[in-house]
């Protein structure tokens, strides 16, 4: 990827332009005037065929601050708020509350402002994202004709009763604006009094699901009315659904088009957004809030701007220009090992670890394509749901009994009742006993003996238990009850499940992103379901690199400066413990080529790889570079944290996609950086939702006497032991001694990181009996 960064302001540029060299992109740099921005612009579009422009400042209150202004006039109405959303928001919320730039599509290149705040992390959130718009655009022609969706849905939220008029009113209005521009829109559009996140979630998959990327005539858009005020009840708020929808990276500068057409009011108040969500075959529903005030107008302005952007969405307009040739991939025999030439300073800007994190979340690889598990297949414990299971049947599907005893008619007890010569026990011939009612007996007071779970007779309506009767009469042999008498009054219902009691059909068993319990297997069995599609487990490849390292029982043992290797069966350890499937790589030998050639076995063999080792700035320190030389892109190589400043996250393309963490030697932050970094890219691609990739993290008191050191240039996740205490009802952690990173004994017992603040002269140490926040990777 090929950029061009603009520095409004030159060192904020300088910053940016820095942090996209990091992730291997290819930059140049060169301060502009502010006024010259769109002149500049068209000059390197024209000669230096970048992907992508960042523009860095000019996007202030003053009155010189014409940037915006300016990317707006050259992108007309090829707009992509998403993008400029993702870089304000790394640049902090003071950035983000006051942002005014924009990004667009400008000739072949994507344009985008850049925050002058925190301009190398909002460079680096970019880096993230923009190749999939990139993508995108290459796969479409601007001159391309566009092509209208197949339908629009239309759908209010409304909050009260007393505002479906309204919403109902300003749905036909947007219906109207949108057709009178040409787009087709469904007539039936029921109102709905509530949309949350789960709703439209759902609603989204029946679409995607119906669709199923074969042209039919199911919806591309979905709009949603209503929901969007200040005043909303959390649980019908449609634009925190529609974020939870669609993810992270949403599109507001397609919602800000409905609601600057619907004026200034609706402008100045809007909180709605846009996403795009897709489905397992690659087909997109776009997703968008639209204001209930002037909805017509606001219908017809998005009308144009929706038919441009599923135009590339769905990667449609006919063929784009061939692109040029690939640069070829570094080998591993390019691979620098002489000692004297080697760097003495890392080219990896260090990240902040909520930075790190956000990386992960966003560019580790999606899971991979569903497949069918047996219910009775053990494997498909753990797995996640890749569809959601829906109720074929209700369950009970007949009144059941809840309690051993009789079926009688409510009205006739209490008092004496015959006993028919057979039961409805559970599993039983319920066709047998469905018209025992009809006998006589005495004076019409008849009873079937029943069992728990066994279906009731036609004409029973209640269930009495054996404990409120007496036996009257038996058989000769006393092996047949001929009458009963019931001691109390009974009400109709009573100790009877009504059918669809516990599941109703269309009832929603799992949910997408469900783990597999033993419950939600048991709820699948007892709908009647063979198998459920799921998400495969993912494969991690585990390898250790280094010439000191030897394997426990092999040989004499460790020779002079070796070590026996614990990381790798650490790691081997955790990935089982965690649910997903390891794969031993050994140990790789300090050579490029040993190194390289584990990656591509890990790579082919697994969906993610590990490697220990390797990642400093020692000079058989091979990792980084044999990432690169396999087809690597290195997001970020090192981090602001203590232990595990030079962890590596990278991502190779082919299928699905698969990543590389490159992990520290030392044992303990090995293991620490399994649990803060790998561990959440690993639920992603098993399919888990976002809430459940980390540990939770909860407030704790530090015990003890002592003051612990902090480290005064990086924040520490420190090692410790988390228990309940019943005198203070609260919390509290203990270090497990100490800290340093070699020392895997400060890991026994620990279900702990306590993360501790950088030091300083204000406040030097971390004092007991203080709160601070832990992150709990263990059972309490």
């Amino acid at each position: 990827m090929r950029a061009v960064v603009l520095g409004v302001d030159a060192a904020a540029g300088d910053a940016a332009a820095d942090a996209l060299r990091a992730t291997a992109w290819e930059v140049t740099y060169a301060p502009c005037p502010k006024d010259q921005v769109a002149a500049t612009v068209r000059e390197v579009a024209a000669h230096a065929h970048p992907d992508a422009v960042l523009v860095v400042g000019g996007c202030g209150l003053s009155s010189g601050d014409t940037v915006p202004e300016q990317v707006r006039d050259m992108c007309g109405g090829r707009l992509l708020g998403g993008l400029c959303e993702v870089a304000y928001e790394a640049g902090g919320m003071e950035e983000y509350g006051l942002r005014r730039g924009i990004a667009g599509v400008a000739g072949a290149a994507i344009v985008v402002c850049c925050p002058v705040r925190n301009a190398g992390p909002a460079a680096l959130a970019l880096a993230g994202v923009l190749p999939e718009f990139v993508a995108e655009l290459r796969r479409s022609t601007p001159s391309t004709l566009p092509v209208p969706p197949r339908a629009v849905q239309v759908r209010a939220a409304v909050v009260e009763e007393g505002l479906k008029g309204t919403a109902e009113a300003a749905a036909a209005g947007c219906a109207s604006g949108l057709a009178r521009a040409g787009i087709a829109v469904d007539a039936a559009v029921p109102i709905e009094m509530c949309i949350s996140a789960a709703w439209l979630r759902g609603h989204a998959a029946d679409v995607l699901k119906s669709r199923g990327g074969s042209g039919t005539d199911y919806p591309d858009v979905l709009v949603v009315i209503g929901g969007d005020g200040l005043t909303v009840d959390a649980s019908c708020d449609s634009p925190a659904a529609i974020r939870e929808l669609c993810g992270r990276v949403t599109l507001p500068g397609l919602a800000e088009v409905g609601y600057a057409a619907a004026g200034a009011a609706a402008a100045g108040l809007s909180r709605g957004v846009a996403g795009l969500c897709r489905g397992s075959s690659g087909n997109a529903l776009l997703v968008l809030n639209c204001p209930s005030m002037n909805a017509g107008a606001a219908g017809a302005a998005l009308a144009p701007v929706v038919v441009e952007f599923l135009k590339h969405a769905r990667g449609e307009g006919g063929a784009s220009a061939p692109p040029g040739p690939a640069p070829p991939a570094p080998s591993l025999a390019a691979v620098p090992t002489a000692v004297v030439g080697r760097a003495r300073k890392s080219k990896y800007v260090m990240m902040e670890m909520d930075e790190a994190l956000r990386c992960i979340e966003a560019l580790a690889p999606p899971p991979r394509q569903a497949v069918a598990v047996p219910v009775n297949d053990a494997s498909l414990l753990g797995l996640v749901a890749a569809k959601p299971v829906t109720a074929a049947i209700a369950h009970p599907p007949f009144p059941a009994a809840i309690k051993d005893g009789y079926a009688i008619r409510a009205a006739a007890a209490p008092g004496d009742f015959e006993v028919l010569p057979f039961a409805a026990t559970a599993g039983g011939d319920a066709a047998k006993v469905q018209d025992a009612f009809s006998a006589g007996g005495f004076g019409g007071k008849v009873a079937v003996r029943v069992s728990t779970g066994g279906a009731v007779p036609r004409g029973a309506d209640a269930v009495v238990q054996i404990e409120d009767t007496d036996l009257l009469e038996a058989d000769a042999a006393k092996d047949v009850e001929k009458a009963v008498r019931v001691r109390v009054a009974a009400r109709a219902g009573q100790d009877i499940r009504a059918v669809g009691s516990d599941i109703k059909v269309g009832a929603e068993l799992v949910p997408v992103g469900q783990e597999m319990t033993p419950a939600e297997i048991g709820l699948v069995a007892s709908g009647g379901f063979r198998s459920v599609e799921v998400h495969p487990r993912p494969r991690v490849a585990v390898m250790s690199s280094g010439d000191e390292l030897c394997d426990a029982g092999a040989g004499d043992g460790p020779g002079f400066g070796q070590i026996y290797d614990s990381n790798r069966h650490t790691l081997l350890a955790a990935v089982k413990a965690a649910g997903f499937t390891p794969v031993d790589l050994g140990i790789a030998r300090d050579t490029p080529e040993a190194i390289g050639a584990a990656l591509q076995r890990g790579l082919r063999e697994a969906d993610m790889v590990l490697s220990s080792g390797g990642v400093s700035m020692g000079e058989k320190d091979y990792l980084k570079p044999c990432i690169e030389a396999v087809g690597g892109t290195i997001h970020f190589g090192r981090v602001e944290m203590k232990p595990g400043k030079p962890t590596t996250f990278a991502t190779v393309p082919g299928g699905a996609g698969k990543a590389i963490f490159g992990l520290p030697g030392n044992p303990v932050s090995c293991l620490v950086c399994f649990h803060l970094f790998c561990l959440p890219a690993l639920r992603k691609m098993a399919g888990l939702p976002l809430p459940r990739w980390h540990h939770p993290v909860v407030g704790v008191t530090l015990t003890g006497e002592r003051e612990l050191k902090l480290d005064p240039e990086r924040p520490e996740y420190h090692r410790v032991q988390v228990r309940f205490c019943a005198r203070t009802q609260r919390l509290v952690a203990a270090s497990t001694g100490g800290q340093i990173s070699s020392r895997l004994l400060s890991m026994h017992g620990a279900n702990g990181f306590l993360r501790l603040p950088k030091g300083s002269a204000a406040q030097p140490t971390a004092r007991p009996h203080q709160q601070y926040d832990c992150v709990l990777f263990g059972a309490l």
